[in-house]
């Protein structure tokens, strides 16, 4: 799951990893890198791995892959090429007070801007931890165990003429490391509770993710 434009300016200092398989010459943008908040999700199901020498999304952004790069994969020096001639240093900030930012621009400068803070929205995230997933007659959550209506997946089927088949796996802790032909996306389970994407309430499932193949 990609970065839209909107959340890339939170997520700057976080590390960079590749969403999805990406040719060589991809030059790194939001769309190309992971949310960093389903981080957690994704190392516990041990589909993640951040590297120690990985680059920043803010140290990524702009450069180009010199080889293709599969899914998930932290972005390191020795995948990227040289960041394009023209780029400066991003400039330090250093708080000098509410609401004050001192600059410091490579000509060694110091401006000093104050700007008014202010909350333009508020997300409530609430977390449901899954210990079992198993197949039923109806879809739910109750103590722990997500149960997924059959049922559903041939409504999927049904969904898009494009779609021809599903089929649907559960995938337990102790089978991680079976091998898949190809990891298309890989999805938290969350749901709007109160309000619209970025604000309200979401409910979200924790130790669990679909796996699209």
């Amino acid at each position: 799951m990609s970065l839209s434009e909107h959340t890339l300016a939170q997520h700057l200092d976080d590390p960079a990893v590749l969403c999805c398989r990406r040719p060589a010459g991809t030059v790194i943008s939001a769309e190309d890198v992971e949310d960093p908040s389903i981080f957690a999700d994704l190392e516990e199901a041990e589909l993640l791995s951040l590297s120690s020498s990985g680059l920043s999304i803010r140290e990524a952004l702009g450069r180009s892959l010199l080889a293709e790069t599969d899914a998930l994969v932290p972005l390191t020096p020795e995948l990227l090429g040289p960041a394009p001639s023209g780029v400066g240093a991003p400039s330090a900030q250093a708080s000098a007070g509410v609401g004050a930012d001192q600059e410091h621009p490579d000509n060694g400068e110091i401006t000093v801007s104050r700007r008014r803070r202010r909350i333009t929205h508020t997300l409530v995230r609430r977390e449901y931890p899954v210990t079992q997933v198993q197949l039923g007659q109806d879809t739910s959550y109750r103590d722990g165990t997500l149960t997924i209506d059959v049922a559903s997946i041939e409504e999927a089927a049904q969904s898009q003429d494009l779609v021809h088949s599903v089929t649907l796996d559960v995938i337990e802790a102790s089978n991680r490391h079976v091998y898949t032909n190809t990891i298309m996306d890989v999805m938290p389970i969350a749901a709007k509770a109160e309000g619209i994407v970025g604000t309200g309430v979401t409910n979200a499932l924790t130790g669990v993710v679909v796996i699209l193949t």
